[in-house]
């Protein structure tokens, strides 16, 4: 379940599969109210996530292609688009996704990824998210800190450091 989590979190992050981590916009440093809609979801987990510098090249890192993963990235102004197209077992899963913002105060992003052979039951799933900067991160919290609306804490930092992707 943790997983999860950390995979839905940093998908709404500044994360794009084919970009290199130089290359992807910084999300200005402080707290970020995060909001998710995975696939098959109708209501949206919200979350907060205290940034910094270091947060955004992990959740970089974290979501970079795997083997057996093709990607293509184009920044066009204030959008990122994505397309890739990875190879688990007998499944090929093609993603799509749009980036739109400034990622100083705000982005929102949407990922079609469709699977063939579907994969556990699904076709299709779309992913939609919204993040909003909100001021300096909260006494209490560290770099790379996120706070479920359920009240689950975790460090994506140190999801990281013991070996997880």
């Amino acid at each position: 379940m943790l997983r999860l989590f950390v995979l839905i979190v940093v998908s709404i992050g500044v994360s794009t599969p084919a970009v290199g981590a130089d290359d992807l916009p910084r999300r200005k440093s402080g707290l970020w109210a995060l909001s998710v809609i995975p696939p098959g979801a109708s209501v949206p987990m919200t979350m907060q996530q205290c940034v910094d510098e270091k947060t955004d090249q992990v959740s970089a890192t974290m979501t970079q292609p795997g083997k057996g993963c093709t990607s293509h990235t184009k920044r066009d102004g204030n959008r990122i688009v994505f397309d890739s197209i990875c190879k688990v077992g007998a499944t090929t899963s093609t993603t799509r996704g749009v980036f739109v913002g400034d990622f100083k105060s705000s982005y929102t992003h949407e990922t079609t990824t469709t699977f063939n052979p579907p994969k556990a039951g699904m076709k299709e799933g779309v992913t939609k998210g919204a993040a909003q900067w909100t001021g300096p991160c909260t006494a209490g919290m560290k770099a790379g800190d996120i706070v479920m609306s359920n009240g689950m804490k975790f460090n994506v930092n140190d999801y990281k450091a013991a070996g997880r992707k």
